[in-house]
């Protein structure tokens, strides 16, 4: 129930009998939905605050993470070659087209054998 603490208030606020629809919604006992009632939205508001600090401190060792990546060329190298590496196993197929050896053009240059007086 902690989990889904928006819908419960959520419920709370809007069901005329919430008693009830906590019941029916998380398969609670009378107990349990009593005693949910009886804790003030002061409470699960602060509940709501302790989970949004632990998102924004992951958001922020994210964050960090994604600053050295940027700060250095050698370690946003290594990662694009990891990622391509990664992808290269994941979407790898045989090759399609058949690899033959090249042929050298040649260029003909016709002279005309004529005599020139200079």
């Amino acid at each position: 129930v902690l989990l889904n603490i928006d819908e419960v208030i959520a419920i709370i606020r809007a069901a005329e009998d919430p008693k009830a629809a906590l019941i029916a919604r998380f398969n609670l006992s009378e107990r349990q939905a009593e005693d949910i009632l009886e804790i003030r939205l002061r409470q699960l508001a602060r509940l709501e605050a302790i989970k949004i600090e632990q998102e924004l401190a992951g958001l922020r060792d994210e964050q960090k993470k994604l600053e050295d990546i940027l700060s250095s060329p050698a370690t946003l190298r290594r990662l694009l070659v990891k990622e391509i590496e990664a992808d290269a196993k994941t979407f790898e197929d045989p090759r399609r087209t058949l690899i033959q050896a090249e042929k050298r053009a040649v260029a003909e240059v016709k002279v005309v054998d004529e005599p020139v007086t200079v």
